[in-house]
């Protein structure tokens, strides 16, 4: 049985996924923002992550819009304007897909607890919100429910997939990459939530055949954690 399936109609050659896989590490893994950046101003490393993400989406078109034969990118990457019908089923994905990991999340941080093993209970960008810095909100925004959704998709459903899935084949190359998608994350409490949500992400690309359903589930998830986020930040301020 085939969970998952190739979603595009232009097969790019590996040479090209490899090179935009390669932008993508430069970018977002070495040399880490951190580096460059004081880990004390946020907005610094927000913005850092902002430019590095539109470069890395920016260079991804590009690349792919220019390798032949010579199509569009919805034939390249299988990314069109959606439908009605698959914004709506995205959207109302999205808190479904929360809720299941939230109850998977719980019962991993109580087994890590169990186990005495130390983890950080939030990833390090909600540590910083605040309601009192509107600009700092408004770069999580950008970068957490815009560039995020559009340059992780390209990065994990369509170039880590499309190169593992020559190699080992549909079902596996979805596992590989949803496993990828959640230890890129670096947070080891939502490691299992990560991991069902790049399985989920990569069933809803590879069933629509447009990468434009996964973009908008997975922004629509960001943008949900972000309002509570910032809600339980304004409540308990």
């Amino acid at each position: 049985m085939t969970f998952f399936r190739k979603s595009w109609n232009c097969d790019v050659s590996a040479p090209v996924l490899a090179g935009i896989l390669f932008a993508a590490v430069s970018l977002f893994i070495y040399p880490v923002p951190q580096l460059f950046c004081d880990s004390q101003n946020v907005e610094k490393l927000l913005i850092f992550n902002c430019c590095a993400g539109g470069i890395f989406v920016a260079f991804s078109l590009a690349l792919l819009a220019n390798t032949t034969p010579y199509t569009g990118i919805k034939e390249k990457i299988g990314i069109s304007l959606p439908d009605k019908k698959t914004l709506l089923q995205s959207l109302l994905a999205a808190p479904c897909l929360l809720g299941v990991t939230a109850l998977i999340t719980w019962h991993w941080k109580y087994t890590l607890n169990r186990l005495d093993i130390p983890f950080a209970t939030k990833q390090w960008m909600i540590e910083h919100i605040s309601c009192d810095a509107p600009f700092k909100l408004f770069l999580m925004f950008v970068l957490v429910v815009i560039v995020c959704p559009i340059a992780e998709e390209l990065i994990f459903r369509r170039t880590i997939f499309g190169l593992a899935e020559k190699a080992f084949g549909a079902n596996a190359a979805g596992f590989i990459t949803a496993g990828i998608f959640s230890a890129a994350h670096s947070f080891l409490a939502g490691a299992p939530g990560l991991l069902i949500m790049g399985l989920a992400f990569q069933w809803i690309y590879s069933r629509k055949g447009n990468l434009a359903a996964s973009i908008i589930l997975h922004s629509a998830c960001n943008a949900i954690t972000l309002a509570l986020a910032t809600a339980a930040a304004f409540y308990f301020r």
